[in-house]
């Protein structure tokens, strides 16, 4: 189901599960960008996915985009603690 971003998110976890982090992100790129229900799980998972890729840099910047107000906000904090 292409237009339909609950399932397009599911699949990006499974991609992400895989390790296949590119691929998660170019399913959750859209979503975080969008305007939909999904965007902060998307944007938090993308920082996910860096971090599970070991890429410090990108973790730290995908994880700043993560707002006060998300429900990810404390976990972002944490993780960007343990990454200076």
């Amino acid at each position: 189901e292409p237009d339909n971003p609950k399932a397009s998110f599911y699949r990006g976890i499974c991609l992400l599960e895989l390790d296949r982090g590119a691929e998660a992100r170019a399913v959750f790129e859209p979503l975080a960008a969008g305007n939909s229900a999904l965007k902060e799980d998307a944007t938090w998972y993308i920082a996910l996915s860096y971090l599970k890729e070991q890429d410090k840099a990108a973790c730290k910047s995908a994880l700043m985009k993560i707002d006060t107000s998300s429900a990810h906000h404390a976990e972002a904090r944490e993780i960007l603690k343990g990454l200076y």
